[in-house]
């Protein structure tokens, strides 16, 4: 999965379910990417499969600024 993501140097915005069993897998992504202006945001009480269906979860991934202010 992180073959490669040193690569990654523009503005990045991870968002990732705090109970996703993947969230490992998000955070070494987060840490090895090479992009300055990096962002990892938690998703609180979330599932992966939640992040995409829970109301809540995804009014507070859709509310999430960094792009907007960057792009």
């Amino acid at each position: 999965m992180l073959d490669k993501i040193e690569l990654i140097n523009q503005p990045l915005l991870m968002l990732v379910g705090d109970k996703a069993d993947t969230a490992y897998m998000s955070e070494a992504a987060y840490k090895e990417a090479a992009s300055k202006d990096k962002k990892l945001h938690k998703l609180k009480n979330t599932t992966h499969i939640q992040s995409y269906y829970k109301k809540e979860v995804v009014e507070e991934a859709l509310g999430e600024r960094f792009y907007g202010e960057r792009l």
